[in-house]
């Protein structure tokens, strides 16, 4: 995520259509569109960020306390274990192990999650 703003300091070689460089895609007037495939957020989404941030550092937490389990997530029907060059490491097993079902979520779905998160 990134501010509107950013976007012709990040990719300031695309003038229109999609950008190579970060998630945005920019209109023949120089506007930003497909706002729901972007990673360009407005002013009052980046107000979201200490929430990621505390997500972010609760599964740090997890990870330097040994929490590591195998739990790959199928997602669209497909999962990362194809890709995976540690499969001998974690020895999930497709046939024994469960994995996570994860949904598809548009952007606006994602920060509206992130809103109502626990603003512990």
């Amino acid at each position: 995520m990134f501010p509107e703003e950013a976007a012709k300091v990040l990719d300031k070689e695309s003038l229109t259509g999609y950008s190579p460089v970060v998630a945005l895609f920019r209109c023949k007037d120089g506007t930003l569109g497909r706002k729901d495939a972007s990673d360009a957020v407005g002013a009052e989404d980046l107000n979201l960020w200490p929430t990621v941030r505390r997500h972010l550092e609760r599964i740090g937490r997890s990870i330097l306390q040994g929490k590591m389990s195998a739990q790959p997530a199928l997602h669209r029907g497909r999962l990362p274990c194809d890709l995976c060059s540690w499969l001998a490491v974690c020895r999930f097993d497709r046939v024994w192990d469960s994995y996570r079902l994860l949904r598809t979520l548009s952007k606006k779905e994602v920060l509206e999650a992130l809103r109502d998160s626990p603003r512990a």
